[in-house]
């Protein structure tokens, strides 16, 4: 039960992160997601591109995912590219996938790009030294990193001069990271390393004073 529970509140987690970054970013507009810009573009197709690749060539996990031991025999760069690969399967590719791509949606107009490339590659470095050596010593997957992205933006917000719309999906975000916590999952402790990155005053790009321009059919 508490197994289900906690992947309600991973799908929760970025979605409404993603939806207080956007009420925030945008106060007199309907929340919805904006287009694609290149630097959201690039992250996610340097994650995706090597997943979906892995699904036709299953060596690329064994070479790039976290291996403890691998790791302190002097395979360091398994830190970071255990985030571009995925040991979840089809459907757990799926999911991931998905969910970075909301939040990269959602922190291109809040954030400067060169930000949240830091808070997602260095958040992903960091939380495979969290966890790899004793909690899930062996594991692939961009959920950490995506989940510790969600988890500054959601800080970032409640930090800032914002409105009810915003705060509410904020605080909702961060109370699916202290369910994580409270049962135990070890993405919960990779998320807590967004709070601090949420907190720094730097990179910012938003809220914009006024609605988006209306589209051109």
């Amino acid at each position: 039960m508490l197994d289900a529970v906690a992947m309600v509140a991973m799908w929760l987690l970025p979605m409404l992160a993603a939806l207080a970054t956007i009420r925030h970013t945008h106060p007199l507009d309907e929340p919805r997601l904006p287009s694609p810009r290149v630097p959201s573009l690039a992250l996610w197709g340097v994650v995706a591109i090597p997943s979906l690749l892995q699904l036709a060539a299953p060596a690329l996990l064994s070479g790039l995912r976290r291996d403890w031991s691998l790791i302190e025999a002097g395979e360091l760069w398994r830190l970071g590219t255990s985030a571009v690969v995925q040991d979840g399967g089809l459907a757990g590719t799926a999911f991931n996938l998905v969910i970075l791509a909301v939040v990269l949606l959602a922190a291109q107009d809040h954030w400067r790009p060169a930000r949240t490339w830091a808070t997602f590659w260095v958040g992903a470095v960091l939380a495979n030294i969290v966890v790899g050596p004793s909690l899930y010593p062996v594991g692939a997957g961009n959920s950490m990193a995506t989940f510790i992205l969600a988890t500054a933006l959601a800080t970032n917000v409640l930090s800032s001069h914002t409105s009810r719309a915003a705060r509410v999906p904020a605080m909702g975000a961060l109370a699916c990271v202290g369910f994580l916590l409270l049962v135990g999952d070890y993405h919960g402790y990779a998320a807590l390393l967004g709070l601090p990155a949420g907190l720094l005053r730097v990179g910012k790009a938003g809220p914009r004073p006024g609605p988006r321009p209306s589209r051109s059919v």
